[in-house]
């Protein structure tokens, strides 16, 4: 729903948008964050047969471009702890100290 998204909220492009055809528009598997969330009846011309409950606004591509949401899944926020631990899980390597 419209309501799940909100500016500032992190979206996975999970979908190749024929939007990449005119150059604009994430690509899959980039993650951006949100800038605005329009609900369909202030986006100007519906592209395609889907419905979306809202469109998602990115920065790059404002004011001229907004998405569906349902070629986006948000990445929830992760606490200090979780993002601790998600890091610790990519075993990178530990960074370089001068001494």
């Amino acid at each position: 729903m419209a309501d799940d998204w909100k500016p500032g909220d992190l979206a996975l492009c999970v979908h190749v948008g024929t939007w990449r055809d005119y150059g604009v528009g994430p690509a899959r598997g980039q993650v951006i964050e949100v800038a605005d969330v329009f609900p369909p009846d202030e986006v100007g011309k519906l592209i395609g047969d889907d419905y979306h409950h809202c469109f998602l606004g990115f920065t790059a591509w404002l004011p001229a471009n907004a998405f569906g949401c349902g070629h986006f899944r948000k990445i929830p926020p992760l606490t200090d702890e979780e993002r601790d631990s998600f890091l610790a899980d990519l075993k990178l390597p530990a960074p370089l100290v001068e001494a």
